[in-house]
C-alpha cells in the first residue's frame, strides 16, 4: 500500500506501509522448546533420489530461460536510452545486478539495475529519474528516496517487466559477482538456492519491505553458509582463500576483494556426495532445529558461524537472526525480521522438514500460503495454532526413538563452533529420560589449543573471541589474560575504577602477573582447568617440558574431552 507524499514534494515519491505482517504478534516471543537432534525423523525411508529428480524438474520449469534474459536486457537498454537522452552530458550507464545476473532469477523476478553516472558531474536524484521515466511513458513509477538505499520502481507494459533502480551503489554489483562465483563453484548450488527461494516465495517469507520477513539475498546467504558448514564442506570462503588484492578492490572504504574465478575452486565440494534432495531436507533441519539463534551469526565471509558477542551484536535491535553482509560486515542482513517473525520462520522451517522427512513430497512442503481476509482475524489465529500444534508434536517414529538410535557423530561439528566455544543445549524432551544424564548425547566441545593459547598470552593483549567465551563461562573461570575486562568491547580500565581491587582479586592469577612483569608465559594445563561435574580429572598436558607444547603433541591428545550436552 502506497501513500503519496505531502503537497510540494515529488509526485512520484511514496512511503511503503507494512500493512500485513506475515507472522502475527499473537505467536509471541517465548522460545521454542529444544529438540534432541537425534530424535528427529531419519531420512533412511525417504527417497532422496526421487526428491532430487523432482527438484531438478521443477527448477527447469521456473528458472529464467534465455528468452526471459533477452527481454530483460532489452528493458535495460530502453531505460539507459531514456536516461542518456535526458542527461547527455552526464555519461550515464546502467549495470544489471541481483538475481538476473547471478543466475538465480525465476520467470517472475524483478530486474535490479544500478545507474552509474560520471563522478565529475552531479548525479540525478531519484525524484528526477522517476520524473524522466514517467515522461517517457513508463507506468507505476514510484520514488522511494527515504530508504537506506534510495530506489526508483518502474514497470513497462509492453514487456510486462518491473525494475528497481538505484544510483551509484556499485557494491550491489560486487555482491552479485560474489554470489555468481559461489553458484558456479558447484552444480548443486544454483538449483538448491532457486528452490529454497521458491519455497520462501510460496510461503510468503521473502518480502522484507511489505511483511517484515527476509530478503531473497538474505536467504541466499543462509544457503551459501549452510553449504560452507557441511561436512565435508561443499563451498569454500571466497574471501578467505588467497586472492589478488589491489587498490581496485576498495569500494566505499570496504575491502571487496575475493577469488573471482570459479574454475579455481570448482570441485572443492567433490568429497561431499550428498544429493540435492538430501541437502534440501537438511537445510530445513538445520535452521529448524540445529541452528543456535541466540548466540550465532551467519558469516559467508568467514565460511562459518561467528558469535554475537564477538561481533558486539548481542544487544542490537532485531538481532534474533543475524546474517552478516559479506562486505559491509557491520550490517545484519536479517534485521528486517523481529523476534516474533524469526520464531515464525523457525516454525516454517520445521514444518517443511516434517513434510519432506515424512514422504519427500515437494508440493506439500511448498504449498501456497494465503493471507486470510483482513476482517477475519480468526483465520490467522487458526494458522498460528495449527503451526504450533504441528511443529510441537513429537517427530519420532517407532524406528527413530531416542533410546534406540545410534548416535552418528559425523555431523557433530554442527553443534559447536570454534567461535562460540559452547556446545548447543539439545536435550531430550521425553519425561522418562529427563533426569538421566546418560540419555543425553555426547556433544563434542571445541578443544583448547594450548600452543595457540600460549602464543596469544605472549604476543597479544586480548584473547580471540572463542577464548573470551570460554573464560566468561558462567563466571566459573577467571580471565587469566591481563588487567582488562574479558569483553573486548568494554573500553574501560579497572585500575581507574573503585572496583579495581575486586577485579584484580577475581581475574588475575600468577601467570598473568608474570606476563605484566615482563616475564615469558609458560603454558600449564592448570591455566585452562575446567572441573567436571562427575569429579573426573582433565587429562594433563602431554608435553614433558614446562614450555608451550608443540602442535604435534596437541593433535595427539586434546586438553579437554567431549562433555555431555547440558540441560536447558
Amino acid at each position: 500500500m502506497n501513500v503519496s507524499s505531502v503537497n510540494g514534494g515529488c509526485k512520484h515519491e511514496t512511503r511503503s506501509i507494512q500493512y500485513r505482517r506475515r507472522i502475527p504478534y499473537s505467536l509471541g516471543t517465548d522460545p521454542l522448546l529444544p529438540v534432541n537432534p537425534l530424535s528427529l525423523q531419519p531420512l533412511s525411508h525417504v527417497d532422496t533420489e526421487h526428491l532430487t529428480s523432482q527438484l531438478n524438474e521443477f527448477f527447469h520449469t521456473i528458472v529464467l530461460d534465455e528468452d526471459g534474459v533477452q527481454k530483460r536486457y532489452q528493458f535495460v537498454r530502453k531505460l539507459e536510452s531514456i536516461l542518456q537522452n535526458k542527461w547527455p552530458e552526464r555519461n550515464i550507464q546502467t549495470v544489471l545486478f541481483g538475481s538476473t545476473e547471478s543466475l538465480l532469477a525465476d520467470k517472475h523476478a524483478d530486474i535490479d539495475l544500478c545507474i552509474l553516472t560520471d563522478p565529475s558531474q552531479p548525479a540525478p536524484t531519484t525524484c528526477e529519474i522517476s520524473s524522466a521515466f514517467a515522461e517517457s511513458g513508463l507506468e507505476k513509477v514510484v520514488c522511494i528516496s527515504t530508504a537506506r538505499v534510495p530506489i526508483v520502481k518502474v514497470w513497462d507494459r509492453e514487456l510486462n517487466l518491473s525494475c528497481d533502480c538505484n544510483i551509484n551503489k556499485t557494491i550491489s554489483t560486487i555482491n552479485t559477482k560474489l554470489m555468481q562465483t559461489y553458484i558456479l563453484s558447484d552444480p548443486r548450488v544454483r538449483t538448491l538456492i532457486v528452490m529454497i527461494k521458491y519455497w520462501a516465495k510460496k510461503r510468503c517469507l521473502n518480502d522484507a519491505a511489505e511483511n517484515g520477513t527476509l530478503t531473497s539475498y538474505t536467504i541466499s546467504c543462509m544457503v551459501i553458509n549452510f553449504l560452507q558448514k557441511r561436512s565435508p564442506s561443499i563451498l569454500p570462503s571466497l574471501q578467505m582463500i588467497p586472492h589478488l588484492q589491489t587498490n581496485l578492490t576498495q569500494n566505499e572504504g570496504l575491502d571487496v576483494s575475493f577469488c573471482e574465478f570459479p574454475e579455481l575452486v570448482f570441485g572443492f565440494g567433490d568429497r561431499n556426495h550428498e544429493s540435492l534432495g538430501t541437502l534440501f531436507i537438511e537445510f530445513f533441519r538445520y535452521f529448524g532445529y540445529l541452528f543456535d539463534y541466540d548466540h550465532s551469526v551467519i558469516s559467508v565471509r568467514h565460511g562459518t558461524i561467528l558469535s554475537k558477542r564477538a561481533k558486539g551484536w548481542q544487544f542490537q535491535l532485531n538481532n534474533c537472526l543475524c546474517v552478516e553482509e559479506p562486505f559491509r560486515n557491520s550490517r545484519n542482513l536479517a534485521n528486517t525480521a523481529d523476534d516474533i517473525t524469526v520464531k515464525g520462520l523457525q516454525l516454517e522451517f520445521r514444518r517443511a522438514f516434517r513434510y519432506l522427512s515424512h514422504n519427500g513430497n515437494l508440493n506439500d512442503a511448498c504449498s501456497q500460503f494465503v493471507f486470510p481476509p483482513i476482517e477475519n482475524s480468526l483465520s490467522m489465529e487458526s494458522y498460528v495454532r495449527e503451526l504450533l500444534a504441528e511443529t510441537n508434536s513429537t517427530p519420532l517414529g517407532p524406528e527413530a526413538s531416542f533410546s534406540n538410535s545410534t548416535p552418528d557423530f559425523s555431523h557433530m561439528n554442527w553443534f559447536y563452533d570454534s567461535f562460540t566455544f559452547m556446545p548447543s543445549p539439545f536435550v531430550t524432551t521425553t519425561s522418562a529420560n529427563a533426569d538421566n544424564n546418560k540419555s543425553l548425547p555426547m556433544i563434542p566441545c571445541t578443544y583448547v589449543d594450548p600452543y595457540a593459547y600460549a602464543n596469544y598470552m605472549n604476543n597479544s593483549n586480548h584473547l580471540p573471541p572463542s577464548y573470551l567465551d570460554l573464560y566468561g563461562l558462567n563466571g566459573r573461570i577467571g580471565y587469566p589474560n591481563h588487567n582488562r575486562f574479558h569483553d573486548e568491547k568494554a573500553d574501560w580500565n579497572p585500575r581507574d575504577t573503585k572496583h579495581s581491587n575486586h577485579f584484580r582479586r577475581n581475574t588475575r592469577n600468577h601467570k598473568s602477573r608474570k606476563k605484566n612483569q615482563g616475564e615469558s608465559f609458560n603454558f600449564t594445563s592448570e591455566a585452562v582447568h575446567m572441573p567436571s561435574k562427575d569429579g573426573r580429572n582433565i587429562p594433563s598436558n602431554p608435553s614433558t617440558t614446562s614450555h608451550a607444547p608443540s602442535p604435534h603433541h596437541i593433535h595427539k591428545q586434546p586438553i579437554l574431552q567431549p562433555i555431555p550436552a547440558f540441560k536447558g
